[in-house]
């Protein structure tokens, strides 16, 4: 009875010098490491989505209110003040996108556009071919040229039907924290047909 007592002290002991090791660190890093939540939170609703990525629809119908999103907690953020801040990586106004960095913010985000490739398919991000928004170009209509639509709109527009339809495109972002995510932006429209709720896949993939 002794004997089995002091073997089970003694496998405690040892579990415990393992929590307080290099070993133990990584374990922490891992229970601390949180998924995005699923569900509707807000203007933000979060659903799994296939290859362990997350579909993220956004209710960005408020024409004066822009939607911040933090894609490693999967969260919509409100910040005080989004120019001078890395909260935020990425923020959406009806089919506007732009990203933390340039004239947009501080941040120093970025986005480049991988043509020819299937979103499953990409496991690392591009090295080269990143933009980030900046001040309001040739076009004159005002708004910044963020850098989502600098690599060409990310929908088609039917003059007909007056419905933006997505493209079959793959945008990466660095983040301001220096994470990449792939992300596919995939609808406009929410269940009853109103505009204004752009959906888009991500998930994390290798730096280059």
């Amino acid at each position: 009875m002794r004997s089995s007592r002091t073997k089970i002290q003694y496998l405690c002991a040892a579990l415990l010098g393992a929590l307080s090791s290099g070993c133990g660190e990584d374990l922490s890093s891992e229970l601390n490491k949180n998924d995005p939540p699923i569900g509707q939170m807000g203007r933000i609703t979060n659903s799994q989505a296939p290859g362990d990525s997350i579909s993220t629809k956004v209710d960005a119908t408020d024409m004066m209110s822009w939607v911040y999103f933090h894609l490693a907690s999967g969260t919509e953020v409100t910040p005080q003040s989004p120019q001078n801040t890395t909260e935020w990586d990425l923020a959406l106004l009806r089919y506007h996108v732009k990203v933390n960095g340039g004239v947009s913010g501080s941040g120093g985000a970025m986005v480049a556009m991988i043509s020819g490739t299937a979103f499953d398919a990409i496991e690392q991000a591009p090295a080269a071919g990143y933009v980030t928004d900046k001040a309001d170009g040739a076009d004159d209509d005002q708004d910044p040229d963020y850098g989502f639509a600098q690599l060409g709109p990310w929908y088609n527009y039917n003059v007909m039907t007056h419905l933006l339809t997505p493209k079959d495109q793959v945008y990466v972002v660095r983040t301001p924290s220096g994470v990449h995510y792939k992300l596919q932006l995939t609808g406009y429209y929410d269940n009853a047909g109103s505009a204004g709720f752009p959906t888009f896949r991500w998930k994390e993939i290798a730096a280059p």
